[in-house]
């Protein structure tokens, strides 16, 4: 499991695998919780403290995600042995990975904000 997670970080998985499985995937397994955690729980000190605790996950899930598919991306485009198939979804997933970075922050915003009041 550790090699996986390094492997995906140092960007040696496939640009689509990176992309699916590491980014798609880990992002909606997180929004999940997030959203059953947010609408589920009272606004109490023990809510609120799993909000926190599940905010760092989700933020070091997706700091983990985008540094290894912006990895795989860069290693896919310098690679001349890939397709343009691949190098496409190289370009794709750069532009995913910006526009659910910017997406994000005004999740985090909101999270902050039930977390703080």
């Amino acid at each position: 499991m550790l090699a996986y997670l390094q492997n995906h970080w140092r960007g040696n998985h496939h640009i689509a695998q990176s992309l699916l499985v590491n980014g798609a995937l880990v992002l909606f397994v997180m929004v999940a919780l997030t959203a059953v955690l947010f609408v589920s729980t009272d606004p109490g000190p023990l809510s609120r403290a799993a909000l926190g605790v599940i905010t760092v996950i989700f933020l070091i899930s997706i700091i983990w995600a985008a540094v290894g598919i912006v990895r795989s991306a860069i290693r896919t485009l310098r690679d001349h042995a890939f397709s343009w198939v691949a190098k496409a979804t190289a370009i794709i997933a750069l532009i995913v990975v910006a526009a659910t970075l910017f997406a994000l922050r005004n999740d985090f915003q909101i999270l902050w904000r039930a977390w703080t009041s």
